[in-house]
């Protein structure tokens, strides 16, 4: 079997990405996204650009702008800039080209303002994932707004967004109990629209440090709308476990933010390990949840939580956003061990490819390598007589597609509309895989 050619030819489900993120911040809050514009835009090797990475990005600058030179420059650097620029204005269109070429069937988009696509998405390659952040704030959040930036965009975009579904539903909830069927009302009107997933990104403002409360001190917090810090964070604490419940009712997964990424001034506040509350509650065991971005750096924690939820009636799911997308270096050795650590664990049925690309070279970035390394790993394991090639084929479709097929019940959604027999434009792997 020629393991590198079977894995390329795996049609990748990026079940986790941020495709036009700029649409749903000019939604929400008529303003791009406050972060640095290569996050958005065109992205160029830097003096720190690993050679890894810069020997993908000229190949796809090549393919999409007939890009000449062997390496970018000062001299063509604008060039780049303007052809990017034309391209930017059929946006949909490049990302679909990318899809293409980097062996991408279909992506679960993340809609921060609202549960629609950026127009001219192909609705059969994208599927939605609702942000529902604001369902557990329901008091006055100006406390929650200060000193972060993250904090304070991300409180906005969770507030707007409850108030888009307060619109459609035209509910406008009175009481405790009214706001608790609230919930449920939103669950079940995202399940009706498609929507595939909900999903918190509550590390970018508070922390993932859930504990158990009560629902008699839940009402009253929200009755005497104490937005005291360690109060009203004890109200989040029961309605986000709400919020899971009504999902694992109706049949939706739920995604969680973990590791990188999160709040300003502290980073323990996105170990996973402080979910273990929230997951191992009685209310929250039908819920199929999902570990966004590996926990990184907190890789090895996250990996044993997922080996060690077999006692679960749903087992926990951790994803590879982030990771191979933007990490310093990407395909550094430090990734390829996470990886094989993770592989050892027996955990590949547990795990889902993600980018969390806002670009599409980053997309495409994530993709190849990632390829690349799962091709280098179970390459690896075959050569020591830990698995079989069938077995790591296995894993390779387990965890580019068939886990996210399942989580999602995507099976019948998928395989229409790209060939399958095509391989990625890009060869991803070294010779010697």
């Amino acid at each position: 079997m020629d393991l590198k050619a079977e894995i390329n030819a795996i049609k990748i489900i990026d079940h986790h990405a941020h495709i036009m993120d700029p649409f749903y911040w000019n939604d929400a809050l008529g303003q791009a996204p406050p972060f640095p514009p290569e996050i958005h835009g065109l992205d160029l090797p830097k003096p720190h650009t690993s050679l890894g990475k810069t020997s993908k990005l000229i190949p796809m600058f090549r393919e999409l702008y007939d890009f000449a030179d062997s390496a970018v420059t000062d001299e063509n650097k604008a060039q780049l800039q303007d052809a990017y620029n034309a391209s930017k204005a059929d946006e949909p269109a490049l990302y679909h080209r990318v899809m293409d070429l980097a062996g991408i069937e279909l992506i679960g988009e993340l809609g921060l303002s609202r549960p629609i696509l950026p127009p001219g998405l192909d609705p059969e390659r994208f599927r939605l994932v609702a942000f529902t952040d604001g369902l557990i704030i329901p008091l006055d959040n100006t406390a929650l707004m200060k000193p972060l930036m993250k904090s304070e965009n991300f409180i906005k975009l969770a507030q707007i967004a409850t108030e888009n579904l307060k619109k459609d539903l035209d509910w406008h909830p009175t009481s405790f109990d009214d706001y608790l069927r609230f919930i449920a009302a939103v669950v079940e009107r995202l399940k009706e629209q498609g929507v595939i997933a909900l999903k918190s990104s509550c590390g970018y403002w508070r922390g993932l440090d859930f504990e158990v409360v009560g629902e008699d001190e839940a009402r009253e917090i929200y009755d005497s709308k104490d937005n005291s810090p360690a109060r009203y964070k004890r109200l989040q604490d029961y309605l986000q476990i709400k919020v899971m419940w009504e999902c694992g009712r109706v049949g939706l997964p739920f995604q969680m933010h973990t590791g990188a990424g999160g709040q300003e001034g502290f980073m323990r506040g996105n170990n996973p390990t402080l979910l273990d509350k929230l997951v191992w509650h009685a209310d929250t065991n039908r819920c199929t949840m999902v570990m966004l971005h590996g926990g990184f750096p907190y890789c090895h924690e996250a990996g044993f939580m997922v080996a060690s939820f077999g006692q679960r009636p749903r087992p926990l799911y951790l994803d590879t956003s982030i990771m191979w997308m933007d990490h310093p270096t990407p395909g550094a050795q430090s990734l390829k061990n996470v990886l094989r650590e993770w592989l050892e664990w027996g955990i590949a049925p547990q795990l889902v490819y993600g980018s969390d690309a806002t670009s599409p070279f980053k997309l495409w970035i994530s993709a190849l390598t990632f390829r690349e390394d799962l091709c280098a790993v179970l390459r690896d394991m075959v050569e020591e007589s830990l698995l079989t090639e069938d077995q790591a084929l296995t894993m390779a479709h387990q965890i580019l597609r068939g886990n996210s097929e399942r989580i999602y019940g995507l099976q019948e959604a998928v395989s229409q509309h790209v060939d399958n027999s095509s391989t990625p434009l890009i060869d991803c792997t070294p010779d010697s895989v």
